[in-house]
């Protein structure tokens, strides 16, 4: 069952590159002298440049972290369906999501390191995150009452659990 939406690859690999695109195409016609002589001065010029390279590193490595996730009974599998990583709801140690965000997610802390990290982060799966950013995900509810009830018997501590 997949938990993640459609628009995880939008926001994570189309806005990135549309950005680095659109800036970078400007910042050359600055540069170019294309768009008049007002926008030719060395200031400009330069700091085209900067909102270029900061603003594109910036959206690659905050939204290139958003992955994709499926729930496949009791183990989520994280990055693509078939070869993604697998694991277990009993490495979850917590659930949080954003709310008052435009771009509602969902971050999953996990006891391990897995080869995508020990925190995923995704956009959740249905129009409640879009439409009411202020209330609680019904997905990060579901996932936070099958945590713990696959966890009762761990022996890590309960602040843990």
């Amino acid at each position: 069952m997949p938990l993640t939406s459609f628009s995880t690859t939008l926001v994570a690999r189309v806005v990135p590159w549309a950005f680095t695109l659109i800036t970078g195409a400007a910042t050359v016609a600055v540069w170019l002298g294309l768009l008049g002589p007002d926008a030719t001065t060395a200031l400009v010029k330069w700091s085209m440049v900067a909102v270029t390279v900061v603003g594109s590193a910036a959206q690659h490595f905050f939204l290139g972290r958003l992955r994709h996730v499926w729930l496949d009974g009791d183990t989520l599998i994280v990055g693509e369906a078939r070869r993604g990583v697998r694991v277990s709801l009993r490495d979850v140690l917590e659930v949080k999501e954003s709310r008052m965000q435009r771009l509602k997610t969902i971050k999953l802390r996990l006891s391990r390191a897995t080869p995508q990290g020990d925190t995923i982060r995704f956009i959740p799966l249905g129009w409640a995150a879009w439409l009411t950013p202020w209330a609680a995900s019904p997905l990060a509810t579901e996932l936070r009452e099958r945590v713990p009830e696959l966890d009762s018997g761990s022996d890590r501590p309960p602040a843990l659990r």
